[in-house]
């Protein structure tokens, strides 16, 4: 069966996609990414390299985030996130960096990430109101999920707190930093994804571990169209998020990949084992335990039966 991808990659128009990707193709009109024809068909700009897609993706960004914002896209870099906190300058409502390659990229405690040309990389900052910080690590997962399961018809799930599994591999995963001001919060997600840089060609301790989509899909998929896809959709989790979390962190019981399975969580020194039961409303892991139910709001997932693990 043809994926709603292939047929963007392919440069195809998608005829009649159903309400849900009519919903999530919508948003890329107005920057000129997307046309509706007639009878219903879409036809999607499928540019294979996300840098030449600046303004439009500023014009995507504008639209859901409002206020003044700057669009990044550079050839190499160190971390798009350290980028990212230095580009958002005061009075600036958001800011977005996408690299090539990172040298320096970085997943959760200071963990390296490798990030060679062909995935996407990229870290949106946001500036909001100062008020109490919500799952957004989840809910960006969620956002990113939910573009994937839609358009490529994989089976994409959220391991909490912050990857992105399919077949049992890692194929991506989201890295979430704050600065509190006085008055205002600086949100900055980073989301590393491996799209056409296949596992083959990863670190060899990597190989057995990760994926990308080229290897699940059979094909090389248009990661300047999936860009333009996942913001809008990651823009609007965050700042649902921000608002109300419940609804997401209710879309994100489909997607997460450890519910019902057993898991070993390492937790200030200790090991937890137990079932995952869910995720609470305030994004924290439930456990099943011999010492009945427990609610983590951190940890590490050193072993999830049926997923190979890898930290990051």
């Amino acid at each position: 069966m043809v994926s709603p991808l292939q047929t963007l990659a392919s440069g195809q128009t998608l005829c009649n996609p159903p309400d849900r990707l009519r919903g999530l193709l919508e948003p890329l009109r107005p920057a000129g990414l997307a046309v509706a024809k007639e009878d219903d068909c879409w036809a999607v700009a499928t540019v294979d390299e996300p840098l030449l897609l600046a303004r439009q993706i500023n014009v995507l960004l504008e639209n859901v985030l409002g206020g003044e914002g700057n669009v990044a896209m550079l050839g190499e870099t160190g971390s798009t996130m350290d980028d990212a906190r230095w580009a958002l300058k005061p009075g600036m409502r958001y800011v977005l960096v996408v690299a090539e390659k990172q040298s320096r990229g970085r997943g959760r405690l200071g963990r390296t990430w490798t990030s060679p040309p062909g995935g996407l990389w990229f870290t949106l900052g946001i500036r909001l109101p100062r008020g109490e910080l919500p799952p957004v690590s989840l809910a960006a997962g969620l956002a990113v999920a939910e573009i994937l399961d839609a358009f490529t018809g994989l089976a994409v799930g959220v391991k909490w707190p912050n990857d992105l599994i399919v077949s049992g591999r890692k194929l991506g995963g989201i890295l979430v930093e704050n600065v509190v001001g006085p008055e205002e919060l600086e949100v900055y997600v980073g989301v590393g994804l491996n799209v056409n840089n296949p596992a083959s060609q990863m670190p060899k301790e990597l190989r057995s571990m990760a994926t990308s989509l080229a290897d699940e899909l059979g094909f090389r998929a248009p990661r300047a169209t999936l860009l333009a896809l996942i913001l809008p959709r990651l823009a609007t989790r965050i700042l649902g998020c921000f608002e109300d979390c419940g609804p997401a962190l209710e879309a994100l019981s489909s997607y997460d990949i450890l519910r019902g399975r057993r898991v070993r969580i390492r937790l200030n020194g200790e090991t937890l084992e137990g079932v995952a039961e869910g995720i609470d409303d305030r994004g924290r892991l439930k456990v099943s335990t011999d010492r009945g139910v427990v609610s983590l709001d951190s940890g590490d997932v050193a072993w999830a039966d049926g997923i190979v693990y890898m930290t990051g």
